[in-house]
């Protein structure tokens, strides 16, 4: 699903990756504490595909998540970029999106 240049990253930090051998191997490393999240769709960024992540089953809400999408060589819709916002406190509201999931 990753394009073959995508990015990843999380401001406020510097966290800042490139390609799909990369994203992939902090995902099972430090990004391991996101395993288990909940995605909820929002609608963001003029039509972007976005998520609110909940990690630890919906009890903890973590991350504004916004994907770009872009065609790889054959034509593909692939992911080009994913950037997680964690200012949940001042981004969730706005959507409308709860503090906790129900489990």
């Amino acid at each position: 699903m990753l394009h073959e240049e995508a990015t990843l990253s999380m401001p406020p930090y510097e966290l800042w990756l490139r390609g799909p051998a990369s994203i992939a191997a902090w995902l099972r490393t430090v990004g391991a504490g996101c395993r288990g999240s909940r995605l909820v769709p929002v609608e963001a960024c003029g039509g972007a595909p976005a998520f609110a992540q909940y990690r630890e089953g919906g009890a903890q809400p973590w991350a504004l998540v916004v994907l770009e999408l872009g065609a790889d060589r054959a034509g593909a819709d692939r992911v080009t970029s994913m950037t997680s916002f964690l200012d949940v406190d001042a981004l969730f509201p706005r959507f409308d999106l709860p503090a906790r999931l129900a489990r």
